[in-house]
Parts: C-alpha cells; sequence; structure tokens
C-alpha cells in the first residue's frame, strides 16, 4: 500500500506542475491521488504495528497525501477561471478567424455574393457579444475592420458608390436566395 501512495503523491504532485491549458483537469486529478495516498498511507500504518519505520513511512505518506488534497482544492477556483479564460480566448480566435475567411472571399467575389459575406459579416441589432472585456473589444474590432475592407472592395468594384455604410449595400445589392427544396 506504500508503493501505491508512493505513486499517487508523485503523479498528483508532478500533474499539479504539468502545462498543457487544462488546470481545472489537473486539480480534480490531484484531489484523486491525494485520496488514494492519504487512504493507502494510513491503511499501510495501520496494518504494519509491528515495524515501526513502515508505521512512520505510512504516516508521512498520509500525511502528504493529506497536503495534496489541501493544495488541489486550494487550487481549484482559480484553475477553473484559468481554463474558461483559455476557452474563450480559442473560441475569440475562431470567430475572428472566420471573419478572415468570409472577407478574403469577399474580397475574391463578385459584387452580389461579396454583399452576402457582407451581410454574414454584419451581426443583428440587439445580439450580446459572448464574451466581455477585451475579448469582446478584440472580436468586434476584427469584424468591424472585415467589414470595412469589403465595403472598401464593393467601392472599388461597383459602378455606383454607395458610400461606407454596410446596410445601404446590402439594402442595393443584397438578395434573398431561396433554400435548397423550398418552394
Amino acid at each position: 500500500m506504500r508503493v501505491i501512495a508512493l505513486l499517487s503523491l508523485m503523479f498528483g504532485f508532478l500533474g499539479l506542475g504539468y502545462l498543457d491549458g487544462r488546470p481545472f483537469f489537473h486539480a480534480l486529478v490531484g484531489l484523486l491521488f491525494g485520496v488514494a495516498a492519504f487512504g493507502c498511507g494510513f491503511g499501510s500504518a495501520r496494518r504494519d504495528r509491528a515495524n515501526l519505520t513502515c508505521r512512520w513511512q505510512g504516516r508521512i505518506m498520509g500525511v502528504l497525501g493529506l497536503m495534496l488534497l489541501v493544495v488541489c482544492v486550494a487550487r481549484l477556483p482559480s484553475s477553473f477561471r484559468i481554463q474558461q479564460r483559455n476557452v474563450d480566448q480559442r473560441y475569440a480566435n475562431d470567430i475572428v478567424w472566420s471573419f478572415h475567411a468570409d472577407r478574403d472571399f469577399a474580397l475574391k467575389a463578385q459584387i452580389p455574393e461579396a454583399v452576402r459575406y457582407l451581410e454574414k459579416l454584419q451581426f443583428p441589432e440587439g445580439q450580446p457579444s459572448p464574451f466581455s472585456g477585451s475579448l469582446s473589444n478584440y472580436v468586434e474590432t476584427e469584424r468591424r475592420k472585415a467589414v470595412s475592407e469589403v465595403v472598401a472592395h464593393l467601392r472599388a468594384t461597383a459602378e455606383n458608390d454607395l458610400g461606407t455604410n454596410p446596410a445601404s449595400w446590402i439594402e442595393k445589392y443584397g438578395q434573398v436566395i431561396p433554400m435548397a427544396g423550398s418552394q
């Protein structure tokens, strides 16, 4: 049982230092290893009544397992916030990438198709951002850049210059395309 306690301590403490962007998961796994080290350490101390050295080794591993539990419980709230922020950043980068892809397609397309991409880049009024703070500003800034680049492309290629307002371009050139299978 002391071997299991020792391995649990090693994996538990090493897992807390592993930096792969999933600190909440590592804190939860550390909790499990801490419980295993605590139980196996004190369990081996109870079983080895005759050998004083083995009893102390088991108690030390049990106390270290308890320390691992305390450290993991203390790390859970902050590690959850860190992991949530990482997920939000990846999601924001995915959205910005889609803005860039739509912009690139619009810059290569004819006017009606470019206007469809412009419609896709325009958010409906009143729709809240899925982010807050700097991520919201980052996503909105990149969206506005993509919209302004598409409008600049439309102004350069269209016969009539409708200005910098995307709504006027959508109103003039936007078409309702019927969905496949609907009559």
